[in-house]
């Protein structure tokens, strides 16, 4: 998935195709978060926090530039098309067992428009989106048949 807010430069993405292949899942997190505002920081932050000690994971970004097999993302359950669509993603498939390569790439700053991150329909739809995925991860096994529950990755 890459935003067509053109927040990445064209070298990020030349180095982000170039990693393809070296695990199931590339999860890529930002060189220079100050480009951001410092409000979307410390938002970016908690929520990271609060999956990686809900799940046991260890990731450092969970809505990046990302690169998931298509087998892999076809097996799973997408139930939200808001902005924590790329946490559930990355959860379940990691809970499974997938690998996953992180890398850091460099964020341009947003020439035009503003964030909807902070909507109030969108803080609503993240709030759901976790409380669901998490019943369903944590408590009866939807991120795979196997319900196994893998060392995180580094």
């Amino acid at each position: 998935m890459v935003p067509g807010d053109n927040e990445i430069p064209a070298a990020s993405l030349q180095t982000l195709v170039e990693a393809i292949g070296k695990a199931d899942i590339i999860i890529c997190y930002f060189m220079n978060p100050w480009v951001r505002p410092m409000s979307r920081r410390i938002v970016s932050r908690i929520f990271v926090s609060i999956l990686n000690v809900s799940f046991g994971l260890k990731l450092k970004y969970y809505n990046g530039h990302n690169v998931i097999k298509t087998e892999l993302l076809r097996s799973i359950p997408i139930e939200t098309d808001g902005h924590a669509y790329a946490a559930s993603i990355m959860v379940r498939l990691l809970r499974r067992g997938v690998s996953c390569h992180q890398m850091a790439l460099l964020n341009g700053e947003r020439e035009y428009g503003s964030s909807k991150a902070f909507s109030l329909k969108n803080i609503w739809s993240v709030g759901k989106t976790m409380y669901s995925f998490f019943i369903a991860v944590r408590f009866k096994g939807a991120h795979s048949a196997e319900n196994t529950d893998p060392a995180p990755p580094a």
